[in-house]
């Protein structure tokens, strides 16, 4: 019968060596000193070769200790401001400052086609500049005969993409991006980018479920009658540490919650940026095609494109905060 009081002998573990090979040094060192020869175990542990069973068994220990650690310490680095390097991680920091980062905007412009007929370019018509950043007309232009016409173009790509909900409490829909522009301030309702409706209902972006009810109840107001909440109809954008962006929706106590087999549409623009800010003639390449389309340029800079902010951007933001 095995003995179960054995007295571990006053052997401190080293807890700052947590890769597996040191976990394994650390493991056979402890059984030595509490098992080993001398000890006053009922079993004497000295087999440590790389084919025992002792030594399978402790290796799987290391292997799991390892993975643990690893993870502890990706989990705490991205915690914090100075030692984040994961772009959404810092985006979560931001959040505590109650800041919302920039995502990119579109650069936009004046093309001129030249045309050989009447006919008509319809709205969404993909032109592309010489660094190959896309762009894609924003209105149709009614074309009367031969010549040359001009258009106003945006950059990006339209993406209009339908999911039905499973019915989950904060259910995510996650998006194929890559990157989402965030534009609800945009002239033209068609363009405010992204547009959420479920079952036919416009759904609003918002930074936080907290004060909106998760039902379709009217917006809740405080004594000055200002809105502070209410409209359950409301969604969040985030993205994954991988960079993949999706939408969350509410629990039903925050936020509306999704009801099985609900239709979910998300139209939204991609691909924003500084690099959208081409020089004229620069855009000399027609992405889709039509009979009466047969070149394009463009014979001023565009302008308007923006980047995301970057993870550098955000330190220096929130440094000064930091070192109050």
């Amino acid at each position: 019968m095995a003995n179960t009081n054995v007295t571990t002998a006053n052997k401190d573990i080293d807890y700052t060596q947590k890769d597996f090979h040191s976990v394994v040094d650390a493991i056979i060192s402890f059984a030595t000193v509490n098992f080993g020869p001398g000890t006053s175990a009922n079993r004497l542990w000295t087999s440590f070769n790389a084919d025992s069973f002792s030594r399978n068994w402790l290796e799987i220990v290391a292997f799991v200790s390892d993975a643990f650690f690893f993870y502890f310490d990706n989990q705490a680095t991205q915690t914090y401001l100075q030692t984040a390097t994961v772009r959404s991680a810092i985006k979560n920091i931001a959040k505590q400052f109650g800041f919302t980062p920039a995502s990119a905007t579109s650069a936009s412009g004046v093309v001129q086609f030249t045309v050989t007929g009447p006919g008509t370019i319809d709205s969404g018509f993909r032109v592309q500049s010489s660094n190959g950043v896309e762009f894609f007309l924003t209105s149709a232009i009614a074309v009367i005969g031969a010549g040359t016409v001009t258009g106003t173009v945006l950059q990006g790509q339209q993406i209009k993409e339908t999911f039905t909900a499973i019915g989950l409490q904060n259910e995510e829909i996650v998006l194929k991006g890559p990157n989402v522009i965030t534009d609800l301030n945009n002239i033209n309702p068609i363009f405010i980018t992204p547009q959420v409706t479920v079952g036919g209902n416009n759904y609003s972006l918002v930074d936080s479920f907290i004060r909106h009810t998760g039902e379709d109840a009217p917006a809740i107001t405080d004594s000055l009658g200002n809105i502070i909440g209410g409209r359950g109809r409301v969604f969040t954008i985030d993205e994954r540490p991988s960079g993949k962006p999706f939408i969350k929706f509410g629990d039903g106590v925050f936020g509306r919650k999704l009801q099985p087999g609900e239709s979910i549409i998300v139209d939204y623009r991609t691909g924003g940026g500084s690099i959208g800010n081409v020089p004229q003639q620069s855009v000399n390449t027609l992405v889709d095609v039509n009979s009466i389309v047969s070149a394009v340029t463009n014979n001023a800079d565009f302008s308007g494109g923006a980047d995301e902010q970057s993870i550098e951007n955000l330190e220096n933001l929130f440094q000064p905060v930091l070192e109050l």
